[in-house]
């Protein structure tokens, strides 16, 4: 182990000297290069055959000895996992199990979180060499009083992967109290940041917490997933409500998926099917906004495609006037005597929601121009994260000569002016849009076919061959490097047989964006594996993206090019 004292690469010597400034460790490098150098002669002699990790006792006194504490060795075993040489990352692993062997909790939640990621490709969590962490965190877990719900969330994530569901929902149960306590904490501390006094580092535990590698501090997720896959959709819905509860963006973006299913509301392809109502639109928009890709999508679609009156549902009555309305509310505050009748109590003053508020925000833009520029920003911001399906959007939004007229706010609606009413009254409203009547007046629309050639519509200035053309390339990048990351992950696991490969932790480390690049791989194939949870939400309908992008190419007789000038598609 001389490369760690002298000749150490570059890789691991600048993250760790970039760890030590930024105060996720508190030791020195230099002092932790020691350690390891120590630790590693320790492992040696210490270990046994029923023992194969180094002796607590002794590993407590190197640490102290080097002033290093626990949290900073579990991160520099992590660093040699990730950025050290090949013939080094088998130290980080001893290290790492030997931490969780000395009773060091996150290091046992670390092991246990990558084994869970892994057991799809093996019996990991029966095998014996976690048996001592899956030990250490039943006992965390089930520990009388305890708080830890990121434990809690764990053991039922290694209870659902060995078909446990009844122990895993007890656990996810057990750990939404102390999680939502948690969550309240990380919002008042969003809500009223403090900065950091000037040369005050960060604290360890703080940052670790915030980048939750292993998505241990929402068993709202888990419960909702779970109650999903039995059938028991109440219980889901009420997981999914605590989750949103805390402002969380996956939680938005099922709830939206929900209400998606529930309403039919389908904005992609060209058979788009749109009675959007308000609840989802809210939802879609907190997961679009919190980063979620296939959200930012979803609304950039919303606004390429809906038409008026883009919510089909009615605003509630006290919160009107909005330009949505199809009747006068019975009291609307529209005159300075029905504002002194809401002030003195005569008129509801109940404060209106959050969801409620997108009533008075969604006519905005009011044009078909700034509509249409509101998509393209959505549906730039899914491509950025490596969304493929916002690609194929985006070729199809330079393809478009003219704009539907109908994305248009009415100037009716706009200056919510009487001429907005459909209707005279809300009886008279109930009476046309009851059971089995006709509710094309509230339903949003989108664009019909037969109107593609319509002289109304207004020029696309985004309109763009060119442009259309280098979206329609990434979709053939994307399905190369699918076909690469098969090749390559093929390729792994037959010299993990062959023991020419340690076996990773997580098998889609065999795949990740920096050990391809490290293999060869251009960086245009490479950027597809940066966000592996993103390429999880489109994997299954790459053939599909691939098809359409062919049959664009086909239909305009284009050959396509890459940046380089190399040819990927003749067009049939």
């Amino acid at each position: 182990m001389e490369e760690l004292e002298y000749k150490l690469d570059t890789y691991f010597h600048e993250a760790c000297a970039n760890l030590y400034a930024t105060g996720v460790i508190q030791c020195l490098h230099t002092d932790a290069f020691k350690f390891l150098k120590d630790f590693k002669e320790l492992h040696k002699k210490t270990k046994t055959v029923h023992q194969p990790f180094a002796n607590p006792a002794r590993l407590v006194e190197l640490m102290n000895f080097h002033n290093v504490n626990f949290d900073d060795a579990e991160t520099l075993a992590r660093t040699l996992l990730v950025y050290a040489r090949k013939e080094n990352a088998p130290l980080g692993k001893k290290l790492l199990y030997s931490l969780s062997w000395a009773g060091h909790e996150n290091s046992t939640l670390r092991i246990l979180g990558h084994a869970v990621k892994g057991d799809k490709t093996g019996p990991v969590l029966r095998s014996c060499e976690i048996a001592w962490a899956r030990q250490h965190l039943t006992k965390i877990a089930n520990e009388p009083g305890s708080k830890n719900y990121r434990a809690m969330t764990l053991e039922g994530k290694i209870a659902r992967e060995l078909r446990e569901d009844t122990y895993a929902i007890e656990m996810w149960n057990k750990a939404i109290g102390p999680a939502v306590e948690a969550s309240k904490i990380r919002l008042a501390k969003l809500a009223a940041p403090q900065k950091p006094k000037k040369g005050e580092k960060v604290d360890t535990l703080e940052w670790r917490e915030e980048r939750d590698p292993e998505e241990l501090s929402s068993p709202w997720i888990e419960l909702t997933l779970m109650h999903w896959k039995r059938g028991d959709f109440d219980l889901s819905k009420e997981a999914i409500k605590i989750g949103c509860e805390q402002d969380d963006p996956l939680s938005h973006y099922h709830r939206a998926d929900f209400i998606a299913g529930a309403n039919n509301i389908n904005l992609e392809g060209d058979n788009a099917h749109a009675p959007v109502v308000s609840a989802w639109l809210y939802n879609i928009t907190k997961a679009a906004t919190s980063g979620i890709a296939s959200a930012a999508h979803q609304l950039g679609l919303f606004y390429m495609k809906v038409g008026w009156k883009y919510i089909s549902d009615e605003p509630p009555d006290r919160i009107k006037p909005t330009p949505f309305d199809s009747y006068p509310a019975p009291f609307a505050p529209a005159t300075t005597f029905d504002r002194i009748r809401q002030f003195i109590g005569f008129q509801s003053t109940r404060p209106m929601t959050q969801e409620e508020s997108v009533f008075h925000s969604t006519n905005w833009p009011f044009e078909p121009e700034q509509r249409y520029a509101m998509a393209r920003l959505w549906l730039r911001e899914a491509a950025y994260q490596g969304y493929a399906p916002a690609y194929l959007d985006l070729a199809k939004l330079c393809m478009k000569k003219t704009l539907w007229t109908g994305l248009r706010v009415p100037k009716a609606a706009q200056e919510m002016s009487s001429e907005r009413y459909t209707h005279a009254s809300k009886a008279k409203y109930d009476a046309a849009n009851g059971d089995g009547a006709d509710e094309a007046d509230t339903q949003p629309q989108v664009e019909p076919v037969s109107s593609r050639d319509d002289k109304a519509r207004v020029p696309n200035k985004w309109y763009s061959p060119k442009s259309a053309k280098s979206w329609l390339v990434e979709i053939f990048h994307c399905h190369k490097a699918h076909e690469e990351m098969q090749a390559k992950l093929a390729q792994y696991r037959r010299d993990v047989r062959r023991k020419w490969e340690p076996k990773l932790a997580d098998e889609d480390d065999a795949i990740s964006e920096q050990r391809l690049a490290k293999k060869g791989l251009d960086q245009h194939l490479t950027k597809w594996f940066k966000n592996p949870e993103v390429r999880e939400q489109y994997e299954d309908r790459l053939p599909e993206l691939y098809s359409e992008a062919k049959r664009i190419c086909d239909k305009n007789r284009w050959n396509l090019y890459d940046s380089r000038n190399a040819l990927l598609y003749t067009a049939r």
